[in-house]
């Protein structure tokens, strides 16, 4: 039996959050040490390696059945974990038991006057095999506060569907471009963002899963971006002793100097289209204005257009 106490609930809590960004299903590997997981999301574009040493616990209870065993897996639906702990104020102590025998996992929320228990069925194995950690020897490292990096991803999600990430000796860029316009953000390095590795590097990941990766992260943490050119990236979320890295793969631009517009990602639906299929999709203007005759790809930027005729009349 494992069982693990912790002083608030808030760090499980927030964990299991990070750790839902991305997958619906994890599976633990408990050891003397701690908790462990490791889980590549469903399209096999980001992976988690989370860290939950046993001494960012109040306590750690590791006995399992087989005396000759040093570790033990278990799978639990992350979803319905993070459910039940938006039951759970982060005040309240937090009892955590993985029961095998039952084939349960128990969750006890402990308040001044009120005790709760959540128990949810474990699930069976949910990989196969070990999941190795990218072997990537980062360009560039950048430290600074989530606040930062998560207005810039909504700022770059008005325009496009990808952010294309570059650092230099002087600043840390981001840009986003769309149909109708782009949008880029520049950060000097300061007290607040901080160049930990020098080296210029580009490159260029998908917004929505920045959003949900940063989503889970408190504005005031501290986070860590790591890149190099046209290679996966890798965010670091330390918090209480625990480590939350997220690796993303990059979207490798048709050329170096432009990002992706919102109209290639329709491209990208089926792998099944054909270079032909690609071009026509490119080239076929769809949305005409009745006012000039000019014509647009998006509604979006026939709607961005129509306001230069209505001024125009005003």
């Amino acid at each position: 039996m494992v069982q693990i106490k912790f002083d608030s609930a808030k760090l499980w809590s927030s964990l299991v959050k990070g750790v839902n960004a991305l997958i619906k299903e994890a599976e633990f590997e408990t050891t003397k040490e701690g908790l462990h997981l490791r889980a590549i999301d469903d399209a096999h574009i980001a992976m988690i390696d989370l860290d939950i040493p046993s001494d960012s616990m109040k306590e750690y209870s590791f006995t399992l059945h087989d005396k000759e065993a040093d570790f033990a897996k278990f799978g639990i639906n992350i979803t319905e974990m993070a459910t039940i702990m938006r039951r759970i104020p982060i005040g309240e102590k937090l009892t955590l038991t993985l029961d095998s025998q039952k084939s349960k996992f128990h969750v006890v929320a402990d308040s001044l006057y009120t005790k709760r228990r959540f128990s949810i069925p474990l699930l069976g194995s949910t990989s196969a095999e070990d999941i190795p950690v990218p072997k990537i020897d980062f360009t560039t490292k950048i430290k600074l506060k989530a606040k930062y990096l998560k207005e810039a991803i909504k700022d770059a999600a008005v325009m496009g569907d990808y952010l294309k990430l570059k650092t230099t000796a002087d600043k840390f860029s981001l840009w986003a471009e769309g149909d109708t316009g782009n949008v880029s953000i520049d950060y000097e390095y300061g007290e607040s963002i901080s160049l930990e590795k020098r080296g210029d590097a580009v490159g260029i990941y998908a917004l929505k899963y920045l959003d949900d990766m940063t989503d889970p992260i408190p504005g005031e943490s501290e986070v860590s971006i790591e890149f190099s050119n046209d290679m996966p990236l890798k965010l670091t979320w330390m918090l209480n002793g625990s480590k939350l890295d997220y690796y993303l793969a990059p979207r490798i631009p048709p050329s170096d100097e432009e990002p992706p517009k919102k109209e290639e990602k329709e491209q990208e639906k089926t792998k099944d289209d054909t270079e032909e299929e690609k071009e026509t999709h490119e080239e076929t203007k769809e949305f005409p204005c009745d006012e000039c005759g000019k014509t647009f790809t998006s509604q979006r930027g026939l709607n961005t257009h129509m306001r230069v005729h209505k001024d125009s009349d005003e």
